[in-house]
């Protein structure tokens, strides 16, 4: 009888578990390396004595000498969240898994031990939620892999992960493998660990590549690498190709400024190292991808000198603020440096003494980059500078064997995903399950339609919530964000509903007790079920007035928790149980611990948008500080500023986009969040803020990837108030004619548009996304626009993301593209999506291809120049 894939891993684990003691072998082959896992071990377990049964009592099972070594090296070097939150049962079932993934597969005994150790082993990927994805993708892959290669067995595990998942923009919180499958769906961040799990579940070394930010565009991405017969080679995540080191981003990546993945543990492969730390080292493989040169910056005193002790931050812009690439502290010799691309950059130093400066540099003409602190903190000054990124190059032509095959392949596997979509809750089964509980459709409809593969858990949470609180049954899910309705079972949600108790006897919750005392998060913190164990265990601390509770927890937090400002590396936020356990917390999770425990018990609180900085309510937001800083139930010092519309005719500005505030604090300037893309029109009339040294950035993107840059640098005084006009520099002069279209075009007056789109790649998805906010502009200003897909199928996909005036035709083969781009010398189907703006219907005036956040925008701006 044929055995089951369940019966044959049960069978290997228990051979792993149990091999005979003749067997016996390390894991850890260097007896230097062993050791100091060994020592870095104890140091842990000694950090995490109050854990300690949960954690280490595996250690009393029967375990292999390379099992134990396993173990040890994981908890030497896994962030403070993991020890906080997770067992030891949970990391010993993946250790196992990891080995029997190793021993099935032919090509398991040759990976290099310290590969295996680095990027097979660890069960994290980066700051996913963890579940038990290992064991179930082990399962479904191994029939489809296990008489291939290690290559064709690495596509073929991305083509498994296009069946289950297809990119969607979402927020920042990354959800755990098999979330990110049941809602079928996820950002590049998601997707990317999801493969990189699959792949690790069946022995193929893999590692998530980032590039934190591009330089061109406003975004990020993230890819896979995997570790093919001694070499690394990259794939899309859930984008499967023919064959490796091909992929969309290629073409961008070669424009790159940075690029970077993490190795777990004290790693000391051949690869540059960014940074280096105890637990893990973040890898620079720019090299690998783009042009790259060694920027060498000296900090200089005014007479000078070098300045030690400076602290450097290299920064991209990105998202309108500079993004740290890389933070030093100049020596003795006044350096730091930084590998990075042929782009521009803005290096940022100050010292102790309150001197600062920032320049821009140019990467490609400078070698040693000398910058002197010029500025001290609490000077008034404005400058404006274009900020170029390296110039955009033709990525390789690539034509592998099987590109037509993939294709098909690639239609089949959508089908296949939508398929599962199709098993989600209908419109007509939510109503009826709203009419069967007596609440209102829309609303009932709503959350389950957000909730996506878990709209089980949704259904089985209201029914049983309706028996416990009707009222605040729907307002709790109507607070959580989409992500949450997607990956959190009923069970948590209902630890919070049954636990919480209205601030008066209204039937109707007010937007207080929802946002702040019903809500069960209090950031993008996956959501835990802490309401009753922290009411249970805490209750002792409440007394007569929320400003006396609040002062009994402050207090019992200050004796209870030490502050970890190291290990917690990911920056995963604890869970407030872990941190109750634990008793060592990042500042963060600890502040996150003091809103949990406020809101369980009854009172609200908050972090604060845009300072972070924890609260509580009592007639007023009250500011709470921990440790030797304690400034409990103290109004913050206030200060104002007004933000002003900039002059000219560019549409409303958006925080992120166009503009953001910043204040300085640790040796660099922190943007204030403000949430992205919001309008000015929708921030406070005068923004609070507290006194202190400001920067006020503007960036205009050109449609080329450069952006006109505009700071202003003030101090804002206690009580003051000051008005602030947006300066955002255009760009001067009417468009140049770069090339000619003797093509069609949709009728209009003025400049129109004519753009090819391929909506199954996502490139093509991010344009659909991001378009939504500019399409009401370009139906109000009647802008020609004709859009050319391959086949009717995709202008059915895309038709109602569009203006309604658009005009849709069909290029098959991207043949039309292609003739054009042949005959103009301009990038062309290679490069999708892409868009040409035309005046007298034949004259080019702009052109603009490939993945480029913000493109609807740019194509507004070129419209709104040749006019």
């Amino acid at each position: 009888m044929k055995k089951s894939i369940g019966f044959f891993l049960m069978a290997l684990l228990i051979g792993v578990a149990f091999s005979c003691k003749q067997e016996e072998k390390h894991f850890i082959t260097d007896e230097t390396y062993r050791d100091k896992v060994e020592s870095d071990f104890e140091s842990v377990r000694n950090m995490a004595a109050s854990r300690s049964a949960q954690l280490f009592g595996v250690f009393n099972e029967k375990l292999t000498t390379e099992e134990a070594e396993a173990l040890k090296f994981l908890y030497a070097y896994m962030p403070l969240n993991d020890l906080a939150d997770y067992d030891g049962g949970f990391f010993l079932k993946n250790v196992r898994l990891a080995f029997a993934a190793r021993d099935t597969f032919k090509w398991g005994r040759e990976i290099p031990e310290d590969v295996f150790r680095h990027f097979v082993l660890p069960y994290r990927v980066n700051n996913e939620n963890l579940d038990s994805a290992r064991s179930v993708f082990f399962h479904e892959l191994y029939p489809r892999i296990k008489d291939l290669s290690i290559e064709q067995a690495a596509l073929e595990v991305n083509h498994w992960c296009h069946e289950k998942v297809n990119y969607h923009p979402s927020d920042s919180r990354t959800s755990a493998p098999l979330s990110t499958v049941r809602t079928a769906w996820g950002r590049c961040g998601e997707e990317s660990t999801f493969a990189v799990t699959a792949l690790r579940s069946v022995g193929i070394p893999a590692r998530q590549v980032y590039t934190p930010r591009w330089a061109h565009v406003d975004d990020n991405h993230a890819w896979v690498e995997v570790y093919i017969n001694g070499a690394w080679k990259y794939m899309g995540a859930c984008e499967p190709e023919p064959a490796l080191n091909i992929g969309w981003f290629t073409a961008p990546a070669l424009r790159a400024m940075m690029m970077h993945t993490n190795a777990f543990g004290n790693y000391s492969g051949s690869e540059k190292v960014l940074n280096r730390y105890d637990k893990y080292a973040k890898l620079n493989l720019l090299e690998n991808y783009a042009p790259a040169k060694e920027l060498v910056v000296k900090v200089v005193s005014p007479e000078g000198a070098p300045v030690e002790g400076a602290a450097v931050e290299f920064g991209l812009y990105n998202y309108a603020e500079f993004y740290p690439l890389q933070k030093q502290t100049t020596k003795a010799d006044g350096l730091a440096s930084l590998l990075t691309g042929y782009g521009d950059i803005q290096v940022l130093a100050s010292d102790k003494q309150g001197r600062f400066n920032l320049e821009k540099v140019t990467v490609e003409t400078q070698d040693t980059f000398i910058l002197v602190l010029s500025h001290r903190v609490g000077d008034s000054f404005k400058k404006s500078f274009e900020n170029v990124p390296p110039v955009a190059k033709p990525a390789p032509d690539v034509n592998p064997e099987g590109a037509e095959a993939n294709k098909i392949r690639f239609a089949r596997e959508d089908s296949i995903r939508e398929a599962y979509i199709s098993t989600f809750i209908t419109r007509e089964k939510a109503e009826a399950l709203a009419g069967e509980l007596l609440l209102d459709k829309d609303r009932v409809w709503n959350v389950l339609e957000a909730s996506r593969g878990n709209w089980s858990e949704i259904q089985s949470y209201l029914k049983k919530a309706v028996t416990i609180n009707k009222n605040a049954a729907l307002n709790l899910l109507e607070e959580i964000a989409p992500k949450d309705l997607r990956d959190t079972p009923s069970d948590i949600l209902l630890d919070h509903l049954s636990r919480f108790t209205q601030l008066n006897s209204n039937p109707e919750l007010s937007d207080m007790e929802k946002k702040y005392v019903l809500n069960p998060r209090a950031e993008l913190e996956m959501i835990r079920p802490y309401r009753s164990f922290l009411q249970d265990s805490l209750m002792k601390l409440k007394q007569a007035t929320a400003e006396q509770t609040v002062a009994k927890l402050t207090e019992w937090i200050n004796q209870k928790i030490v502050i970890d400002t190291v290990n917690n590396y990911y920056n995963i936020a604890i869970s407030p149980i872990g941190v109750f356990q634990l008793k060592r917390s990042d500042a963060f999770s600890r502040d996150l611990f003091f809103v949990a425990a406020c809101r369980s018990l009854n009172i609200p609180a908050r972090i604060e948008p845009a300072t972070k900085v924890p609260q509580y309510y009592n007639g007023q937001w009250l500011n709470v500080g921990f440790g030797a800083a304690v400034e409990n139930q103290v109004q913050p010092e206030k200060a104002w500023v007004k933000l002003q519309a900039p002059k000219g005719k560019m549409h409303e500005p958006l925080y992120y986009i166009h503009f953001t505030l910043a204040r300085f604090k640790n040796n660099r300037f922190e943007t204030l969040d403000y949430d992205w893309e919001t309008p000015l029109s929708k921030l406070p009339e005068k923004l609070e803020l507290e006194p202190g040294y400001y920067q006020l950035l503007t960036g205009n993107r050109m449609a080329d990837g450069s952006v006109l840059v505009h700071e202003e640098y003030f101090e804002l005084r206690k009580g003051e108030e000051l008005t602030k006009q947006l300066i955002i520099n255009e760009q001067a002069g009417k468009p140049k004619v770069i090339a000619s279209w003797k093509g069609s075009v949709a009728p209009g007056p003025g400049a129109c548009v004519v753009g090819w789109i391929n909506p199954a790649t996502e490139p093509g998805n991010h344009f659909l996304n991001e378009f939504g906010p500019v399409k009401p502009a370009f139906e109000a200003g009647g802008v020609s626009l004709t859009i050319y897909v391959q086949n009717k199928e995709d202008i059915e996909k895309i038709k109602g993301r569009l203006p309604q005036n658009t005009v849709f035709r069909i290029d098959e083969g991207w043949n039309l593209l292609g003739s054009f781009a042949a005959e103009t010398k301009l990038a062309g189907k290679e490069n999708l999506p892409v868009f040409i703006v035309l005046q007298n219907k034949s004259e080019v005036i702009a052109h603009i291809a490939g993945y480029s956040i913000g493109t609807g925008e740019q194509l507004l701006k070129c419209i709104s120049r040749a006019k």
